[in-house]
C-alpha cells in the first residue's frame, strides 16, 4: 500500500509541470534589430504590422508597440490582432499608453491583457496585427526570429488612416518588414491535466485516511 502512495505521488509530481505550462509568456517578435534606414518618422499615421499563422493554439498575454531607445513613447498607441476571416472587428485591442508605465520587454512597451478577455489563437488559422505609428517611430525594415508556435506569412500589411481612426491593416507591401506592434504569447491550459492533478491528490487523501483508520 506504501508503495501505491508512493507512485501515486509521483505521478502528482510528473503532473504538476505540464498543468504550470499556461505560468511564461513570451514575445513573438525576438532578435529584432532594426538599421538606421528602417526607422519610419513620427508623423506618419499609419496601423502597419504583419500577417502570421498559428501552428499550435496559444492565448495573447499581451499587446506592444516599439519603443526606439527604450526611453519611453511620446504617444499613445492602439494595437490590434484580427483574423483575417473577419476583418471588421480586432479579437482584441488595447491602448498602449504613452510614457514608461507599460512594461519594457526586448524594446516593446506591453500592456497586459486581463486574463478574463485573453483570446485564442487556434491552430491552422490566419491572423493580422497592427499598431498606430502616429507620434513614435516606427520601424518598416529589420530582421527578427519569430517564436516556433507562429508563422509570418506576410511581413508588410498596413493600413494609411484618418487621424483619429484605427482598424484592420489591408494592405500588403513586399520588400519591408512592419515589426513595429508585437504580442506576448502563451500556451492554453490543459484542463485534462489539471483533472488528473486533482484526481491523483484527492486519491492521496483517500488512501491515507484508510490506513489511519
Amino acid at each position: 500500500m506504501k508503495r501505491l502512495i508512493g507512485h501515486l505521488g509521483i505521478i502528482v509530481l510528473l503532473l504538476l509541470p505540464v498543468c504550470m505550462v499556461h505560468a511564461a509568456p513570451v514575445p513573438v517578435l525576438t532578435d529584432v534589430v532594426v538599421p538606421s534606414y528602417g526607422i519610419g518618422d513620427t508623423s506618419s499615421d499609419y496601423t502597419n504590422g504583419f500577417e502570421f499563422s498559428v501552428d499550435t493554439n496559444v492565448i495573447v498575454t499581451a499587446l506592444g508597440i516599439y519603443d526606439d531607445g527604450n526611453d519611453g513613447l511620446a504617444w499613445t498607441h492602439q494595437v490590434g490582432i484580427w483574423d483575417i476571416t473577419n476583418p471588421g472587428t480586432p479579437i482584441i485591442s488595447d491602448t498602449v499608453p504613452a510614457g514608461t508605465a507599460a512594461t519594457l520587454v526586448d524594446n516593446y512597451r506591453y500592456i497586459a491583457i486581463p486574463e478574463a478577455s485573453r483570446p485564442t489563437l487556434l491552430a491552422g488559422h490566419t491572423y493580422r496585427i497592427g499598431g498606430e505609428t502616429w507620434g513614435d517611430p516606427w520601424i518598416w525594415a529589420g530582421t527578427f526570429s519569430a517564436d516556433s508556435r507562429i508563422t509570418v506569412t506576410k511581413d508588410g500589411v498596413w493600413k494609411s488612416l484618418v487621424p483619429g481612426t484605427f482598424g484592420y491593416p489591408e494592405k500588403e507591401v513586399s520588400g519591408a518588414n512592419y515589426l513595429t506592434a508585437n504580442f506576448q504569447i502563451d500556451a492554453v491550459p490543459i484542463p485534462g491535466a489539471v483533472w488528473l492533478l486533482g484526481s491523483g491528490l484527492l486519491g492521496l487523501v483517500g488512501i491515507r485516511k484508510k490506513l489511519h483508520k
